[in-house]
């Protein structure tokens, strides 16, 4: 039987926190929004976001992660990573979030595209 984890989201940058190992910059957490245009049964149009946590390491065939900045349109193709922590409060806690693994820059007219392949 086959298995298959990949997610693709197209959405906006909301912030962007620099992970650094040994000094030097190795990846960028961002949070990043989805939105869901509907109309509702009352005919309103709703629009409905939802945020995604997204994890991007540094390839050579990536671009420079610092492009990436709130407001950036982007476009990931990933794999769902759930992981286990223990908050401040000593409760154990679950999160999800996606290790991308290409990276679209969305630019007016532009794309920048990156795998890793």
């Amino acid at each position: 039987m086959e298995q298959l984890n990949r997610i693709e989201l197209k959405g906006t940058v909301g912030s962007v926190r620099t992970i650094t190992v040994g000094g030097q910059t190795q990846g960028v957490h961002i949070r990043m929004v989805t939105s869901f245009f509907y109309t509702n049964s009352l005919r309103e149009p709703v629009m409905e976001d939802t945020w995604h946590d997204v994890t991007i390491w540094q390839r050579d065939n990536f671009p420079d992660l610092g492009l990436i900045q709130k407001g950036t349109r982007i476009h990931i193709t990933g794999r769902v990573v759930q992981n286990k922590y223990t908050s401040s409060d000593g409760v154990e806690r679950t999160g999800t979030d996606i290790n991308a693994y290409k990276v679209e820059l969305i630019e007016e007219g532009v794309t920048i595209q990156t795998s890793l392949t």
